[in-house]
C-alpha cells in the first residue's frame, strides 16, 4: 500500500514528513513525498487541492471493503491531521506564465484517489479545529467507502471536487464546469 505526498518545499517542514513517514512505515505503508517546487503547472487553485495525499487503490480498496485495520485507519488519520496542522496559515507563490507576476496564495490541502466511479478530490479546510478534522476525515473516509458517484454534479472526465462543510457535517461536491466558469467571468 501506498501513499504520495504532493507538495512543495518550504511549506511543510521535514520533520512533519519525516514523522509521516514513521508513521506510515510502522503499518507497512510506503510513503513517497514528491516535492513539485519549480515544476510548471496549470492550476486552478480555487478548485484543485494544491498539496496532495495521494492514496494508492490498495488503501482506497481496503478502506472501501473494510479490510483496512484500526491500526492502518489510524495511521492514515494522524498523517491527514498532522499535515493539515502544519498546512495552517502557509501560502505558496503562484507565478503568472507570460506576465512574469506573482501572487502569495494560501495552501490548499486534501485527498485525491480514483476509484471505478471516478476521481476525487477532497479539499480540506484549513481553519477546523482538532475535533471536526477528525469528523472530516472520517466522513472522507465514508465517502471513499462509498460506490456511488455525487449525485447531480458534472464533472469533468470523471473527477469529482468535494469541500467539506462543517456546519452540515457533510463533503459536497461541486459542479466543475459551473465553478470554472464563474472563475472566468471573476476574470473579465
Amino acid at each position: 500500500m501506498n501513499i504520495h505526498l504532493r507538495y512543495y518545499k518550504g511549506i511543510i517542514p521535514g520533520e512533519v514528513i519525516d514523522s509521516v513517514s514513521k508513521d506510515l512505515a510502522g503499518n507497512k505503508i510506503h510513503f513517497t513525498p514528491n516535492d513539485l517546487s519549480g515544476v510548471p503547472m496549470m492550476c486552478l487553485d480555487q478548485i484543485i487541492s494544491q498539496i496532495t495525499l495521494v492514496l494508492s487503490h490498495g488503501i482506497v480498496n481496503s478502506i472501501a471493503l473494510g479490510l483496512a485495520s484500526n491500526a492502518i485507519y489510524d495511521s492514515i488519520k494522524r498523517s491527514i491531521t498532522t499535515i493539515s496542522n502544519a498546512l495552517e496559515g502557509k501560502t505558496y507563490t503562484k507565478y503568472y506564465h507570460g506576465s512574469g507576476n506573482t501572487k502569495e496564495i494560501p495552501a490548499t490541502f486534501g485527498i485525491t484517489f480514483k476509484k471505478e466511479n471516478g476521481y476525487f478530490d477532497l479539499q480540506f479546510p484549513p481553519d477546523l479545529n482538532d475535533d471536526l478534522k477528525s469528523k472530516c476525515i472520517d466522513k472522507a473516509f465514508e465517502e471513499i467507502a462509498k460506490n456511488d458517484k455525487p449525485d447531480d454534479k458534472e464533472s469533468l472526465d470523471g473527477s469529482h471536487y468535494g469541500r467539506y462543510n462543517a456546519s452540515t457535517n457533510a463533503w459536497e461536491f461541486i459542479d466543475f464546469r459551473k465553478e470554472v466558469e464563474k472563475l472566468k467571468n471573476q476574470q473579465r
